[in-house]
């Protein structure tokens, strides 16, 4: 595990084992994994929450209001089939579900 700079190789390691991580494994759209993430977070109080995205859920959280619902409006079959030949079967229907739920 790299140091980060400025920090204290001993108090870091300590405070590394002394952590306590709850990993939520979660289903898109699922409003009981909404429910379980957010009873954790509650009940838990952590310091510090990361999120995993999938590259659907990153590029759709890069677009900008505008462009996101110009891409929702204008999503056509042509598109849709696109983006499921660029990313794949399962992300590029994620893909084009996010981005309809999006806008």
């Amino acid at each position: 595990t790299a140091i980060p700079a400025g920090d204290d190789e001993e108090e870091y390691r300590a405070a590394l084992k002394a952590a306590t991580v709850y990993l939520i494994g979660t289903a898109h759209f699922s409003p009981d994994s909404q429910r379980d993430v957010l009873t954790t977070i509650e009940s838990t109080q952590p310091d510090m929450v990361m999120v995993e995205l999938c590259p659907s859920r990153i590029s759709i959280l890069s677009m900008d209001e505008n462009t996101l619902l110009h891409e929702a409006k204008n999503l056509n079959l042509e598109k849709i089939v696109s983006t499921i030949k660029q990313s794949g079967a399962v992300q590029g229907v994620l893909h084009v579900l996010l981005l309809s739920m999006s806008a």
